[in-house]
C-alpha cells in the first residue's frame, strides 16, 4: 500500500485514509497476505517510531535530483508483523502530512511533496529495493500520480504488469497542478520526459495534470469506500434546483470505469475491541475537555477566542452531567460543516434553529478544526449560546470520551464517501442524525439505528436536518424506552474489517477483467 497516512502510529492521522491504512492492513494480513506500507516518513511519525532498519536508497534523476533513504519498522499484527517503510528525505520532513498554500495556489507544496513520494516508490521497486508485491494498493490523490508516471517512464516499463488497485477516498480533493510553467507542476517533476497530455489532463482545464483522473483511468481496480459513493460519483454534480455531489467533474472516467467493470464500492471497516471502555464521569469528561483545550492554547503565542469562550464554558457548567448531550466530531470544511450553517426557512441557520428548540438542560458540543470561516462562524455562536460547547482542535482521548458521552450524534455531511465519525458513534451506543448520503445511507437505518434526511436544496436540507434531530430529541424525552432501544441496537451493529478485507480479495485483487 501507498499512502499519505496511517493510524499505525502517533502523529501519522489526519482523517480517514489513516483508519483505512490501518485496518484494512491488518484484516488482510490476518487472511494471510504479507503487507508492506510505503508511507512518507512525516516529522509527526518520526518522532513517534521505535528502531528503525535502513532498506537502502533510491537517486531520483529530477528533483535537481536527489535521493531518498528507505527504513522499515515492523509492528506486530496478529502472529506476525506488518513492515511499514518510511520514506526519508527533507521534503517529507519539513512540512505536516498536508500544507495550506491558500487558495491562490492550491496543493502545490503537497503535490510536490507526493510527486516525490510516488517517484521514489516506483525507483525502488525498479531497484529491487523493495520486492515487487502481486498488489500495489494506491490510496487517494496522494498516491495517484504512480500510474501517471508508470506510463511515462521508459526506465519503469517493467511495473507495467503490475497489478494496481486506486481507492478513492474524497474525489472532491484531486490535487490538480499546472503541466508547466509553475515550480510545483509535472514539467519541473519530470524534465525532459516526453508524455502525451490528454492522458493525464484534467477533463475541465486541459492545461492542468490530475493525478486523480490518470489514477482513474490507467489502475486495474478503482474503488471507493461504500456502495452507495460509487453510485454517486458516476452522475454529475448537481447546484441547480436539486444540490448533490456527483464526480466532481470526473464523472466521465468514472462511468467508464463502471462500464469496464473496473468501479467497486466497499464499506469500510471498524474496529470493536472485545470489551469497551465504559463512559468516564461527567466531571473526568470536563477534566479531560478543559486538558485539551489549554493545550491547544498554549500553541500560539495569541490566546485564540474559540479557546477562551471554550474554557469559559467549561468552567460554568454544572457539575451535574446535561439531561442531553447532542455531539458531533470531524472536519470543519464545506463537507461536514455546510449543513449546520446552512439557511433553514424563518431566516434561521441550522444551528441557531437547533439551539433554539433546545431546553436549557441539553447541550450540542461541536468538537472539531479546519476551515478558518467556519471556525470563526461556530466561535460566534459560542461567545453567547449557553447550549453550546465549541472544542475548536481535535484529541483522540477527547474524541473517544466523547462518543461515550453523547446521547445522538449528528453528522449532517453534504456528501460522505464512507464516514468512521457514525460508526464509532454507534459503536459506543449513539443512536445518529445523518445525511441520506454515500456511506451514511449505507450504515445508518431510518428510526432504527438512527434517522436519515434528505432534501432537494440546501434549505430543505437544512430544515429536514432540523426536523430530524427534534424526532429524536422527542424520542429521547417522550419514549425513553425506544430511544435505549435504538441505543442497544446501534451498538450491535458491526461493520468489520474482516469482511471488507474478504470484498478487497474478491473484486479488487482478484485478475483484471479491464475492457
Amino acid at each position: 500500500m501507498l499512502a499519505a497516512e496511517t493510524a499505525a502510529f502517533r502523529g501519522g492521522k489526519i482523517g480517514g485514509v489513516a483508519d483505512v491504512v490501518h485496518g484494512a492492513s491488518r484484516a488482510l494480513h490476518a487472511r494471510g497476505w504479507r503487507v508492506d506500507v510505503l508511507i512518507p516518513g512525516h516529522a509527526a511519525v518520526l518522532d513517534h517510531v521505535g528502531q528503525r532498519r535502513s532498506e537502502g536508497v533510491v537517486a531520483i534523476g529530477s528533483f535537481r535530483p536527489t535521493e531518498v533513504a528507505i527504513e522499515s519498522v515492523l509492528l506486530p499484527c496478529n502472529s506476525g508483523s506488518i513492515r511499514y517503510l518510511l520514506l526519508r528525505h527533507p521534503l517529507f520532513e519539513a512540512n505536516g502530512i498536508y500544507s495550506d498554500d491558500g487558495p491562490m495556489n492550491p496543493f502545490a507544496t503537497d503535490a510536490t511533496k507526493y510527486a516525490l513520494f510516488c517517484l521514489a516508490a516506483g525507483e525502488a521497486l525498479c531497484d529491487g529495493v523493495i520486492a515487487r508485491p502481486e498488489v500495489l494498493h494506491l490510496h487517494d490523490w496522494h498516491a495517484a500520480a504512480f500510474l501517471a508516471f508508470r506510463g511515462i517512464l521508459p526506465r519503469w516499463r517493467g511495473l507495467a504488469r503490475l497489478h494496481t488497485v486506486f481507492t478513492i477516498h474524497n474525489l472532491a480533493i484531486q490535487g490538480i497542478r499546472p503541466f508547466a510553467g509553475v515550480p510545483s507542476s509535472l514539467d519541473n517533476w519530470l524534465p525532459r520526459i516526453r508524455f502525451d497530455r490528454s492522458s493525464l489532463a484534467d477533463p475541465r482545464w486541459p492545461d492542468c495534470f490530475n493525478p486523480m483522473a490518470a489514477a482513474i483511468r490507467k489502475a486495474d481496480r478503482v474503488h471507493t469506500v461504500s456502495p452507495s459513493y460509487a453510485r454517486e460519483i458516476i452522475r454529475p454534480n448537481s447546484d441547480g434546483p436539486v444540490v448533490s455531489h456527483g464526480g466532481e467533474g470526473l464523472e466521465a472516467d468514472l462511468q467508464s470505469a463502471d462500464v469496464q467493470g473496473r468501479l467497486h464500492g466497499i464499506l469500510n471497516g471498524c474496529d470493536y475491541p472485545a470489551r469497551l471502555p465504559r463512559r468516564t464521569s461527567w466531571a473526568n469528561f470536563l477534566r479531560i475537555a478543559n486538558d485539551a483545550v489549554r493545550r491547544w492554547a498554549s500553541r500560539t503565542r495569541d490566546l485564540r477566542s474559540a479557546h477562551y469562550f471554550a474554557a469559559q464554558r467549561l468552567a460554568a457548567l454544572s457539575r451535574k452531567r446535561p439531561r442531553m448531550i447532542l455531539d458531533s466530531v470531524g472536519r470543519l470544511v464545506a463537507q461536514k460543516a455546510e449543513l449546520f450553517l446552512g439557511p433553514a426557512s424563518g431566516g434561521k441557520v441550522a444551528i441557531r434553529a437547533l439551539l433554539d428548540a433546545m431546553a436549557d438542560n441539553e447541550l450540542l458540543i461541536i468538537l472539531g478544526s479546519g476551515d478558518v470561516e467556519f471556525e470563526a462562524r461556530f466561535t460566534e455562536f459560542a461567545a453567547t449560546e449557553q447550549r453550546l460547547l465549541f472544542l475548536c482542535g481535535y484529541d483522540e482521548l477527547l474524541a473517544d470520551e466523547l462518543y461515550r458521552q453523547g446521547d445522538l450524534f449528528l453528522m449532517p455531511s453534504s456528501f460522505e464517501p464512507c464516514g468512521i465519525s457514525q460508526m464509532l458513534a454507534m459503536r459506543a451506543g449513539q443512536p445518529c442524525v445523518a445525511h441520506a448520503v454515500g456511506g451514511l445511507r449505507d450504515t445508518i437505518s431510518h428510526e432504527v439505528t438512527g434517522w436519515l434526511f434528505d432534501g432537494s436544496d440546501l434549505t430543505d436540507q437544512a430544515d429536514n436536518f432540523v426536523a430530524a434531530v427534534a424526532a429524536a430529541r422527542t424520542t429521547f424525552h417522550r419514549n425513553p424506552d425506544g430511544f435505549r432501544a435504538m441505543r442497544r441496537e446501534a451498538a450491535r451493529q458491526r461493520f468489520d474489517w474482516a469482511s471488507t478485507a474478504q470484498s478487497y480479495e474478491r473484486l479488487l485483487y482478484s485478475t483484471p477483467t479491464v475492457a
